[in-house]
């Protein structure tokens, strides 16, 4: 279960560099857009910045890209094989979590937490994928995890994992839609200012 959690301190820790590199970016742009083009003499720090902006959707991609292979390599690369396991009664570990089982508690909770980087990158990627979009991918992805488990005997195919992880994928992408619309805002209220 440790490597549950390094697994998603990483994948959150990857999607708020993006968050604040993104926003970064978008000032950055806006105040070059005011301003005009840059001096020919910009130092290093502008010279990262410039790059990173060009190869954006790039970055971008390669953060997807590690998600989705971070959350491969928790759930399926490497594990024991033990026998065919599974549960298929939905809810079965939420009514457990409620009667006081901390274990169910817990493991609900990091798939959910597992799967909110996934979500809020898939959305970053493609900004026209709706939020029903996002939960149906992220619902196919978790389903194909489960059953390579079912299949290969590495772990155990839970309904309650695939609910959970649907879950996250959707509050991911329901994240980055909110931090996109502040984000507008702030550059319009601005843009308004500056008119004014």
């Amino acid at each position: 279960m440790d490597t549950v959690v390094r697994i998603s301190v990483y994948l959150v820790t990857a999607m708020v560099i993006f968050v604040i590199g993104s926003s970064l970016l978008d000032l950055t742009a806006a105040r070059k857009e005011e301003t005009g083009s840059r001096q020919p003499g910009e130092d290093r720090g502008k010279k990262v910045l410039s790059f990173t902006e060009r190869h954006r959707k790039s970055i971008k991609a390669w953060i997807l890209f590690a998600t989705v292979f971070l959350i491969f390599y928790e759930t399926i690369f490497f594990r024991p094989v033990t026998y065919r396991r599974y549960v298929f009664t939905p809810f079965y570990s939420y009514r457990l979590a409620m009667q006081g089982n901390n274990y169910y508690l817990r493991e609900g909770l990091l798939n959910i937490f597992l799967y909110v980087p996934f979500g809020f990158m898939l959305r970053a990627n493609f900004k026209k994928a709706g939020l029903w979009r996002i939960l149906l991918i992220g619902c196919a992805l978790s389903f194909l995890i489960e059953t390579l488990q079912l299949i290969f005997c590495i772990g155990v195919f839970e309904t309650d994992d695939i609910i959970n992880n649907t879950l996250g994928a959707l509050i991911g992408g329901a994240c980055h839609l909110l931090g996109e619309n502040i984000k507008h805002r702030i550059l319009g209220q601005d843009a308004q200012k500056k008119q004014n």
